[in-house]
């Protein structure tokens, strides 16, 4: 990790993931982008308040959510900051807890300590986690768009200006989906998803990164933790069926399969016939139920001569399309 000096605005360039983990701020850019940072703060509770007051809550509970969502990003952040840069701060809890003299917020740990503080004082309230986040989603991205912009006015580093383009399309994504309803959760997990894949995709570009125990990218690992966290929370809130998923899928495969068979009829095209093997048989045992499996393959094996006899009972009472074979 890039040693920062200790200075007084180095924290600012973790306040969001876009920023590399360290680096030097002059005395004459660091004011500069304090101001940035603090206007993007202010005008992310602004939205989150409007956006709040449009879904009816009331503005005590909104500000409640905020001051407790802070405390644990304040707590959360800073544990981490220490843990994650413990040379920098020498494991000593002086240090740890004299926030003016040993700055540092890790903002993967502010975000971590949020989500827990919300989590856990939505608990005894009657809303929803999910739609209290769903709302701090738009304001999230506005916020980090700003940062961006103002870290490559001040500092001119271009890879601000992706993350700023690539943030602004999701706020604008995210506002012109707003205007059809959504499942609980649906934004949150939009925002989730979309800082794990910019944060990976653009992590290549950094110029520097911490390494946790000096090998592995904290930045990187984190970013496909909060991917993985999105997806499954994604496909849990919108209520799929993994079985019926599965059968799609087994479904596709086995088109797919077919379609490389009939555009290369070869018997030696074992890719295709794999494929359609594979797609027939999932979709055969998650669409079948069970005992009528049982029924449909003795039958077709007694067709061929594989099989002596039928089963004992090979279909069950009243399956439809099928009569029971005779005792």
């Amino acid at each position: 990790m890039v040693n920062t000096g200790y200075h007084k605005f180095d924290t600012i360039g973790k306040l969001l993931p876009m920023f590399p983990s360290g680096f030097s701020i002059s005395s004459v850019s660091g004011p500069f982008l304090f101001i940035f940072t603090a206007l993007a703060i202010i005008s992310g509770v602004f939205l989150y308040w409007r956006a709040g007051r449009h879904e009816l809550y009331e503005s005590e509970f909104l500000f409640d959510t905020l001051i407790v969502s802070a405390i644990g990003a304040l707590i959360i952040g800073r544990i981490f900051e220490f843990v994650i840069n413990y040379s920098k701060f020498q494991w000593s809890l002086k240090r740890l807890v004299f926030f003016n003299a040993y700055v540092g917020l890790d903002f993967y740990g502010a975000f971590l300590g949020a989500i827990l503080a919300l989590f856990l004082f939505l608990r005894g309230t009657k809303v929803s986690f999910w739609s209290v986040f769903d709302l701090s989603a738009a304001p999230l991205v506005f916020a980090q768009m700003v940062v961006a912009l103002g870290k490559f006015a001040v500092l001119r580093q271009i890879l601000s200006l992706y993350y700023f383009g690539l943030y602004f399309l999701f706020f604008w994504a995210l506002k012109r989906m707003a205007t059809k309803k959504r499942f609980t959760g649906f934004f949150a997990c939009f925002y989730l998803v979309s800082v794990g894949l910019v944060d990976i995709g653009l992590f290549a570009l950094r110029e520097s990164y911490t390494k946790i125990f000096a090998r592995y990218p904290y930045e990187l690992i984190v970013a496909f933790g909060i991917l993985f966290f999105g997806v499954v929370s994604w496909y849990i809130l919108s209520i799929r069926s993994p079985k019926e998923d599965f059968k799609r899928f087994f479904a596709l495969g086995l088109l797919h399969g077919v379609a490389i068979v009939v555009k290369n009829p070869n018997r030696e095209n074992l890719t295709g016939l794999a494929m359609m093997f594979i797609g027939f048989h999932g979709f055969f045992r998650l669409t079948i139920e069970p005992r009528l499996q049982e029924g449909l393959v003795a039958k077709l094996l007694c067709k061929l001569g594989l099989q002596n006899r039928m089963p004992e009972h090979p279909l069950p009472q009243g399956a439809p399309g099928e009569t029971m074979a005779p005792r």
